[in-house]
């Protein structure tokens, strides 16, 4: 298909000579080098070319040339392809004024939106939307493995066609799914595919859950039992961002949450389900679901007022949980014979809340995040200046994209906190935050280019002569 997809470039090729030609396309489309070489008909001294991934200045300096003089944040992607389409289709301002002033999570359900529509556009026969719930479907087939990135076959790419669309793929659509957005081929040669972008592959994995919630008594989510990877707080933001936009309220929620539990094998769902409860500020008043056998890359409990104690986690690994210094243990869920590669929030055992976990969890290491801001707040600075190193290492060091406005109060006195709006003010000013308006809470992002300096200021402070040290001086 491919091969016959590129006929008309090879009888350009063997046109009159004299004659220059510049092929431009998808370094992933074709399976391996010499399928490309064969498939084109290049002769031996063609010249061959290609563009990585942009850096931080190269960013900066592609999209001034579009006219853009804003704050970039730091989610953005740094594709040339993606960027050179988004300015061509005259789309680039719209997205980037998305992302500017809201979650990554927008910008990137726009990314899906804008991405598939285009496609549909070029292979008519199905509809954007379509095209955009096929590749959620096969990022839900990628959860079988650790990462969530595992290769997907050609029967794989064929099956989601047909399960979306309700019929086989003619020769339009073999030709589209030989270009999805976000897949490339694997290092094999038998024309399977990967999810080339780990943030494209988890906004996506968010759609077959939000269809999930919207009905989860008839909607089948595939292989529920060997999925290996939960969503990321990108596929989380997303998924809620949909429910939130559809209007779905906490006893939505729940009652996924309770179908989801009545199947043992369902404890990555569970616990997708669980963190978008989170995102969206419910807890779970439902009956008690237990989560077993699952490995969890990140979950955090304790920083709001939600109830969590219905749910009881058994034989899990984690890869880091957070359980904050101020919880309250009455409200958190139930820990039993897990492994906990890194638990932040806490610095001994003997720091641990009383019967949340039990003798037979195993606990590899404590974070010292706590530890930190605690250093930080000892520095012989000011309060502002103090207050702004807490502020910058909740955003550029913590795990995270961006964080609530109520997380950045967490761990400061009172003195402390009443500094806090003026210290964002500050960060605002001197472009080294972006305020989300998503949602009922602001949410504070990091910017793209600005990560090198916030770390500095964080490690070594009493040195520095920024000049963001001079002006929080003045701060309280």
């Amino acid at each position: 298909i491919r091969y016959t997809s590129m006929e008309l470039i090879r009888n350009f090729l063997r046109g009159p000579s004299g004659t220059g030609i510049i092929i431009a396309g998808r370094q992933h489309y074709f399976d391996s080098d010499s399928e490309l070489v064969r498939s084109l008909g290049l002769r031996p001294d063609t010249d061959r070319l290609h563009i990585n991934d942009f850096n931080e200045s190269q960013i900066r300096e592609f999209l001034a040339k579009k006219g853009w003089r804003e704050n970039i944040p730091a989610w953005f992607p740094s594709r040339p392809l993606l960027l050179s389409y988004l300015f061509a289709r005259g789309m680039l301002e719209q997205v980037i004024s998305v992302g500017h002033g809201s979650s990554p999570a927008t910008g990137w359900n726009l990314f899906l939106e804008l991405t598939a529509d285009r496609e549909a556009e070029i292979e008519a026969g199905i509809d954007g939307p379509m095209v955009r719930q096929i590749v959620e479907n096969l990022a839900t087939k990628a959860r079988n493995k650790n990462d969530g990135l595992t290769s997907l076959s050609q029967d794989d790419i064929l099956g989601s066609f047909q399960s979306v669309c309700g019929f086989s793929p003619d020769d339009r659509g073999l030709l589209l799914l030989q270009r999805l957005p976000g897949l490339g081929a694997s290092s094999s040669d038998d024309g399977s595919r990967d999810f080339i972008d780990p943030d494209l592959v988890d906004a996506a994995r968010a759609g077959d859950i939000y269809r999930y919630i919207e009905d989860p008594f008839t909607f089948q989510l595939e292989n529920l039992g060997n999925w290996h990877a939960t969503l990321g707080q990108l596929g989380t933001e997303v998924a809620s961002l949909r429910c939130h936009d559809m209007g779905f309220g906490s006893g939505k929620l729940r009652t996924a949450i309770n179908e989801a539990g009545k199947g043992a094998e369902h404890g990555a769902l569970c616990m997708d389900l669980i963190q978008i409860c989170k995102e969206m500020g419910y807890g779970f008043t439902g009956r008690p679901i237990g989560i077993s056998n699952t490995m969890i890359q990140d979950a955090a409990f304790g920083d709001e007022s939600l109830d969590f104690s219905q749910i009881t986690f058994q034989d899990c690994l984690f890869q880091r949980l957070e359980i904050t210094s101020l919880a309250d243990s009455t409200l958190l869920p139930r820990f039993h014979e897990c492994y906990i590669g890194t638990l932040d929030g806490r610095t001994t055992r003997n720091d641990l809340p009383e019967g949340i976990f039990d003798n037979r969890c195993i606990i590899d290491s404590f974070g010292d995040s706590s530890q930190n801001t605690a250093a930080i707040l000892a520095l012989p600075l000011s309060n502002g200046v103090r207050v702004m190193l807490t502020l910058l290492k909740k955003l550029y060091l913590q795990p995270g994209a961006g964080r609530k406005q109520s997380a950045l109060f967490r761990g400061l006195d009172h003195r402390s906190r009443v500094l806090v709006p003026e210290v964002l003010q500050l960060l605002t000013r001197e472009g080294l935050t972006v305020r989300s308006t998503v949602g009922e809470e602001p949410v504070w992002l990091p910017v793209r280019n600005e990560g090198v300096r916030a770390r500095r200021l964080v490690s070594s402070p009493l040195g520095s002569n920024d000049r963001l040290i001079q002006l929080a001086n003045s701060i309280g």
